[in-house]
């Protein structure tokens, strides 16, 4: 079940990222996009860091793999949900070029996400360090796009 809703999260991030979703709701002020596009960034970015720190204090043993397991499954259901929501309204159109950036940040966030929680079930020690690596890139990566359209907003 839970793989299935992993699918399902993934299949409706690929067709907004191509534009094959349907859009609910109407447009967005300019000024409402980039105050949504910020708490959702934020959140990406909130994710990859509280990622971050359970895969460095799991590597140093001190987490259970229990707790660790729990965290990254609620980790990534935190931000698929707050994608799904963010995803549910049509942006306006003066925005479409930063809207598709953040929704392809959002949609890798949840992948390196999804890997980092796979690694961090595993006894692949190499692979939890990578997916350290690459969650630490990215959340830098959501951060400089997050500070960027702060910058921009109107």
């Amino acid at each position: 079940m839970n793989s299935l809703r992993r699918a399902a999260a993934a299949a409706a991030l690929v067709l907004a990222v191509t534009g094959c979703s349907v859009r609910v709701g109407t447009p967005d002020s300019t000024a409402s996009w980039y105050q949504e596009t910020d708490t959702t960034l934020g959140a990406a970015v909130s994710g990859l860091g509280t990622a971050g720190l359970v895969l460095k204090n799991q590597d140093a043993g001190r987490l259970t793999r229990s707790y660790v397991v729990v965290a990254m499954r609620d980790t990534v259901e935190a931000l698929n949900k707050e994608t799904a929501t963010y995803l549910a309204v049509q942006p306006p159109a003066s925005v479409a070029e930063q809207h598709r950036r953040a929704v392809a940040a959002l949609t890798e966030s949840l992948a390196v996400l999804t890997t980092a929680s796979t690694a961090a079930s595993g006894s692949d020690r190499a692979a939890r360090v990578r997916a350290l690596g690459q969650v630490r890139r990215t959340g830098h990566e959501v951060q400089d796009l997050q500070d960027q359209l702060a910058r921009s907003a109107p």
